[in-house]
């Protein structure tokens, strides 16, 4: 049908205007699936990169390595958790940007949208799984290191505690089996003394022991509570409970044996001073009698009161009553005899010993026998060389005038002022100088004074 010319280029106007329009929707399609494919491929490559950092991670999370491990374990594990969180922390943004990309996409009509809105809501359950896991993971660790630094410091103050209680005990135990030596009744007192001081620091020691074992216990109570499994035993010290209890039981056993020791030592001390006392008390009677019959004897055989005969009879009268006196010796003797048997070496209670009294009696018996033969030989002499009474008291009395000391005998200088008396000059020449005259320098001396000494 017939149309205008106006209406034809109206028409083609139309036409130019569709096609132009249709132009610039193709080229907004191109720009906006461009965009798709960009936006599409960044998720995929975030997603990626986020799925291989979380991979293996909520495993991780979920492992209770800190239920076997040390306090130093724990403290590790702790450093090592802070660094995962930072980490986790960083990688927050690129969960945000995925999400922001996955709206986007959402936006502009992506074909896979359900898929991309699938994976990203399986990153974003993950990423809030990581968080919870973490959080719970933080909090176990937390606390176990507060159970573990709890149990370090009792552990700490059981060493502290059971090295010096554990020293006691061994101490005790060494002193408890020691072997004494004593010899006075004063020396096992003295011991008894500080065994009963010592059985007195028992019960407060048993309370430092309970308090030990209280901390062990305490130990045990918090394992069993909180079920911590406990990697290995005390870092401070090798002594244990049972140790403890072991040797508090030696120390209790040993208290009673020591008891019943001491007991016997001190009734053997008191049957030894009875022995020293028994010795003693005859002792102090026969010393001084021995000492004071050898006066009385050599006062006999110097005195001029009668005439040899009677002296005769007053010393053996004397030796009879110190012949006499002999069972006392033997009792003093068997008395002696218990005393070595008992191992008694020393005696306050005299001070005579046995030897002193042996030695005293057979000087006596030979003093007595001596001064006896002299009064006889005395008397021979008187009879053959017909010296009187008178004349024998006068050389009786020169003697006991030089005799100074009273002893019976004249030393160097009492001889010497004798033979200066008589007339002889007696220089300071060289001489022997033994205290003593024996044959040979008698013999020199009566050479000297003019005796002729050769036999007829």
């Amino acid at each position: 049908e017939g149309k205008m010319v106006s209406d034809i280029n109206n028409a083609w106007g139309n036409l130019e205007g569709a096609e132009k329009g249709y132009e610039e929707w193709l080229l907004n399609e191109i720009r906006r699936l461009e965009r798709l494919d960009h936006l599409a491929e960044k998720f995929r490559q975030k997603a990626a990169i986020h799925e291989a950092w979380t991979e293996g991670k909520e495993d991780l999370l979920q492992k209770r390595d800190y239920e076997t491990a040390s306090l130093s374990e724990i403290k590790a594990l702790l450093k090592k958790h802070e660094a995962f969180e930072s980490d986790l922390a960083a990688h927050q943004d690129r969960v945000e940007q995925i999400a922001a990309i996955a709206q986007e996409l959402n936006e502009l009509d992506y074909y896979d949208s359900p898929s991309v809105n699938a994976r990203c809501q399986r990153i974003c359950d993950q990423w809030d799984s990581l968080g919870a896991l973490s959080q719970k993971r933080n909090e176990a660790l937390q606390r176990t290191e507060k159970l573990l630094e709890t149990i370090d410091q009792l552990y700490l103050e059981f060493a502290k505690r059971a090295a010096p209680f554990n020293n006691w005990m061994e101490g005790a135990m060494e002193d408890l089996q020691d072997t004494f030596i004593v010899h006075t009744i004063e020396e096992i007192q003295g011991l008894s003394t500080a065994h009963e001081q010592f059985k007195a620091t028992l019960p407060e020691a048993d309370k430092e022991r309970m308090a030990i074992l209280g901390i062990h216990n305490e130990i045990a109570k918090i394992v069993q509570t909180y079920h911590v499994n406990m990697a290995g035993t005390n870092p401070y010290t090798t002594i244990n409970p049972q140790e403890i209890n072991a040797k508090w039981d030696k120390v209790r056993q040993l208290v009673p044996q020591r008891d019943q020791a001491l007991i016997e030592e001190h009734a053997r001390q008191q049957n030894n001073e009875r022995l020293r006392r028994q010795f003693a008390t005859q002792a102090n009677v026969i010393g001084p009698w021995i000492q004071n019959k050898m006066q009385e004897i050599g006062r006999i055989s110097i005195e001029m009161h009668g005439t040899l005969e009677d002296q005769l009879t007053h010393l053996r009268q004397y030796e009879k009553s110190i012949v006499n006196y002999k069972p006392k010796i033997d009792q003093l003797e068997g008395d002696h005899q218990l005393i070595q048997e008992a191992l008694i070496f020393d005696n306050k209670h005299t001070n005579y010993t046995m030897e002193h009294i042996r030695v005293g009696w057979e000087q006596l018996l030979t003093t007595i026998a001596r001064t006896i033969n002299e009064i006889e030989n005395q008397i021979l002499t008187r009879d053959a060389k017909g010296i009187s009474q008178e004349q024998l008291n006068e050389f009786r009395a020169s003697f006991n005038h030089f005799d100074r000391d009273h002893s019976g005998t004249l030393g160097a200088e009492e001889f010497k002022a004798c033979l200066i008396s008589l007339g002889f000059d007696i220089g300071n020449d060289a001489q022997k100088r033994t205290g003593i005259m024996d044959a040979d320098d008698f013999k020199t001396c009566l050479i000297s004074m003019g005796y002729n000494l050769v036999k007829p």
